[in-house]
């Protein structure tokens, strides 16, 4: 049977259904963890930041608790925060996963406030907070696409956030093409290098055809990356390895390797973006 609470609202009665409630948190979730995800860098497979946010979208269901408080609200928000991100995005380093449990916290309150304010200001009615949850009495799809707009927005920002920075260092990355073959090289972090293959928006890492053998890459299908310089604009072949791993972690979202002719300058034989690095 279908729950239901009624949320009186002045002389109105706002009916909450459980399991909309519950689907509705669940999509907004999955954009905001998606949007912590490109924001801080992440590297992270889409089912897992998926199931955690089936497990956050659950878990509202704490606020139907008759002893449901402060305190519990508080305790509550930073256990499921906690979990939900150990969910998405695993637990390797305590820095890491304080910095993503207060994003994945500071974002929902953020959106929890928004939705305060349009009621105070403009009283729109089918939307409202009970107990700290988030509930929209509206369409999907004006829902998805207003959370797409805003995942859309923050995009931007991190893009304009790491135009014309420098990093010099060097990683080791390791590329598997086929089943047996391993190559490996040294690649320098330049966040100023954003490039990207333009079908399926995967980062490039840029390789002189020195480094790679290209008797190995016959079964590959290559496929052409336009790229800027400040010389002006031209063309590069790429192909996507069946496994990258950087520092010996593995970049589970792939990228495609772009093969130059003496393009890069002095010792450097291979590039990166900045967001390659620290997806990993």
């Amino acid at each position: 049977m279908r729950e239901l609470i009624r949320n009186i609202k002045g002389v109105g009665i706002l009916v909450i259904y459980v399991d909309t409630l519950i689907c509705v948190n669940i999509i907004l979730d999955c954009l905001i963890l998606y949007s912590i995800k490109r924001f801080l860098h992440i590297n992270a497979r889409s089912f897992r930041i998926i199931l955690a946010s089936l497990f956050a979208g659950v878990s509202t269901v704490i606020v139907f608790l008759p002893f449901y408080s402060v305190f519990i609200s508080i305790l509550a928000r930073l256990m499921i925060g906690g979990i939900t991100v150990i969910i998405a995005f695993s637990f390797n380093d305590i820095i890491k996963f304080t910095v993503r449990t207060l994003s994945y916290i500071g974002a929902s309150m953020l959106l929890c406030g928004c939705v305060i304010l349009i009621e105070v200001l403009w009283d729109p009615g089918g939307c409202a907070v009970y107990n700290d949850v988030i509930y929209f009495d509206i369409s999907p799809t004006l829902l998805i696409i207003t959370a797409l707009f805003t995942y859309t927005v923050l995009g931007i920002y991190q893009r304009l956030r790491n135009r014309n920075k420098l990093s010099c260092a060097t990683k080791r990355v390791k590329i598997q093409i086929g089943s047996d073959s391993i190559i490996t090289f040294e690649s320098a972090i330049d966040t100023g290098c954003n490039l990207k293959e333009p079908f399926s928006g995967l980062p490039v890492i840029i390789v002189e055809r020195e480094l790679i053998d290209i008797n190995k890459l016959s079964e590959h299908k290559f496929r052409i990356i336009p790229f800027t310089t400040a010389s002006g604009s031209d063309v590069i072949m790429g192909f996507k390895p069946e496994k990258v791993y950087i520092e010996n972690k593995q970049l589970y979202g792939g990228c495609y390797i772009a093969l130059c002719n003496n393009k890069l300058r002095g010792e450097i034989k291979s590039i990166m973006g900045n967001e390659i690095w620290e997806a990993i």
